[in-house]
């Protein structure tokens, strides 16, 4: 989840929305009807890795309930990633997305965006694969699963984006959020959201899509992104796996 300066304006949009709603998702933001603080978002082996899953209860703390990085699917190079790297990128991205336009403006409340993130109350794991990312992160639950769905639903299906500010300014962009069925985890609750977004700037179209998972486990959010950029398509299956595994973790980890 690292965001690095472009000289691309086109690269460099991707790169931001892919943070953008991986941040706002990590600072749980999220919306429902009444206006509140809103969220869109913005997510290791296969199915081995989902039936094996630790029953041994971990301490709690959310950087060791992630899901280890080598047991991301074959093929997906784990990215690591120094806490002020990190720290560096989320708060540039946070700035960032302030200056965005969105509508319908009650679905995400980015005034509402802390200028920063406790990181050491997450835990985080990112892999990339050619153009894909796929990441997961737990962190203390925040917001509900109903404001949770709540935000990609309804009118919130539907959002258009104007950039206004820095080497962006100018782009838009279109996300379509449709809910899907999500894999059987010992998950509270959980949440699969399809995202396809396209973007328009300095004249060029570019076409993304993810497939975003949130489950509720034990007081935790546990969040599953599959991100996929230039027409590659998604792997259902390795997302599956994946957010399998990362829920059930927390959940045997923290009964």
């Amino acid at each position: 989840m690292t965001v690095r300066v472009q000289k691309n304006p086109i690269r460099r949009l991707g790169g931001l929305l892919i943070a953008g709603s991986a941040v706002i998702a990590l600072a749980g933001c999220s919306s429902s009807d009444d206006s509140s603080s809103a969220a869109t978002t913005t997510g290791s082996d296969g199915a081995t890795t989902a039936n094996t899953a630790t029953s041994t209860k971990l301490t709690g703390d959310a950087k060791e309930l992630v899901l280890p990085a080598d047991e991301f699917p074959k093929g997906f190079v784990a990215q690591e990633i120094p806490q002020g790297q990190l720290k560096a990128a989320t708060d540039q991205v946070l700035a960032a997305m302030k200056g965005v336009k969105i509508e319908p403006s009650s679905c995400v409340q980015l005034s509402l965006l802390p200028e920063s993130i406790d990181l050491e109350t997450i835990g985080l794991a990112v892999a990339t694969k050619g153009t894909s990312s796929l990441s997961t992160s737990v962190a203390p639950q925040q917001i509900s699963m109903d404001d949770q769905r709540k935000s990609v639903t309804g009118k919130c299906a539907n959002l258009e984006m104007m950039f206004t500010e820095g080497q962006t300014a100018g782009a838009t962009a279109t996300v379509k959020q449709k809910v899907q069925k999500a894999p059987k985890t010992k998950a509270d609750e959980a949440l699969v959201v399809e995202q396809e977004t396209t973007t328009k700037i300095s004249g060029t179209t570019v076409k993304s899509s993810a497939l975003l998972g949130f489950a509720e486990v034990n007081g935790y959010q546990v969040s599953v992104q599959y991100m996929s950029a230039n027409g590659a398509e998604i792997d259902d299956d390795a997302f599956n796996d994946v957010f399998v595994a990362a829920v059930n973790r927390v959940a045997n980890g923290t009964d």
